[in-house]
């Protein structure tokens, strides 16, 4: 699984062969699988690193869907580390610069399209705000 020593072993090994050609996209699938490894370690400190890494990739790059991987990498890090407003910013927040009609065209790409993970991640994160404003509107009562 991904969260096996010789997962973390290849994806470093392919990351420092990738660093011969420089802060390439093509190194996003890499970062991704680092960051997996480490979340599903729950080393969340190292995950968001990797998620920052892939975030400033996308965005080096000035294109909004290779910025996805790095928001979503980014966003579920944030909540698994409780920080729900932080981890909403960066999941809704990811579709915001993308153009709609290019979705069903856009390359697969690691935390983009067809990223299993977001849509659920970004539905707990709105249902914690939704809780918390509910709760903080009962209290005022």
């Amino acid at each position: 699984g991904y969260g096996a020593p010789e997962v973390e072993a290849v994806y470093t090994r392919a990351y420092e062969l990738g660093q011969h050609v420089g802060e390439a996209p093509e190194l996003l699938p890499v970062l991704w699988g680092l960051w997996y490894f480490t979340l599903g370690r729950a080393e969340f400190g190292r995950a968001q690193t990797l998620g920052e890494h892939l975030l400033l990739l996308g965005q080096r790059a000035q294109d909004p869907f290779l910025q996805l991987p790095g928001h979503t990498a980014m966003g579920i890090t944030r909540l698994f580390l409780g920080e729900v407003a932080p981890a909403h910013l960066h999941l809704a927040g990811a579709w915001v610069d993308i153009d709609h009609a290019q979705v069903g065209r856009a390359p697969r790409r690691p935390g983009g399209r067809n990223c299993p993970g977001q849509a659920p991640h970004a539905s707990w994160v709105l249902s914690f705000l939704c809780t918390d404003a509910t709760a903080r509107n009962a209290s005022r009562r």
